[in-house]
């Protein structure tokens, strides 16, 4: 009986883990966190300063972000691709996001502003924190037309087991544009 106890306990100690990090390990994921929020919003251009036109380079820094180039995100992208709907929301691969954004957008965005981010940490579960961003995106389409859609997204991000990484797991616009 013990010994079907104690197996049972073990079970759900690996189904379920304990959050027993240190306080180190709790200000390394919101240094971690905030950098992945910065970077997100600096790399969402797909362009940089010195780069002014929507390069590899620029589209594998923005996918670096993500937990794979196959993460599905729902994007303004979604008026043009409409291959992957999930319960009516169509999204697409963060891949093809960029590649599309790039097709319509060479030079990429003009910019992409954060007006406020709202984190919850004391939320975590499974490993995700919930991000919610509301941002100002400015670009300008291949045929001259600008756009200046203002949009708030939740983001979902998973962390490692010792919080040191924090990668982007799927985004979703909560009021569209």
């Amino acid at each position: 009986f013990m010994k079907k106890i104690s197996h049972f306990l073990m079970l759900m100690a690996l189904a379920f883990p304990a959050y027993t990090q240190t306080n180190e390990q709790y200000k390394t994921l919101f240094n971690n966190v905030d950098a992945l929020v910065t970077h997100y919003i600096e790399y969402s251009t797909l362009n940089t300063p010195q780069q002014p036109k929507v390069t590899e380079a620029s589209i594998n820094r923005f996918i670096s972000l993500f937990t794979s180039e196959h993460t599905l995100i729902d994007y303004d992208i979604k008026r043009i691709i409409n291959d992957n709907a999930v319960h009516g929301i169509p999204l697409c691969p963060v891949k093809t996001y960029c590649d599309t954004l790039a097709k319509y957008n060479p030079n990429g965005l003009n910019s992409v502003k954060l007006i406020k981010a709202d984190i919850n940490y004391n939320a975590i579960k499974n490993n995700k924190v919930h991000v919610l961003i509301e941002k100002k995106m400015v670009g300008n389409s291949k045929q001259g037309n600008r756009f200046d859609n203002h949009i708030t997204e939740l983001m979902v991000l998973v962390i490692s087991d010792n919080m040191s990484t924090v990668k982007i797991d799927s985004i979703l616009i909560v009021d569209p544009p």
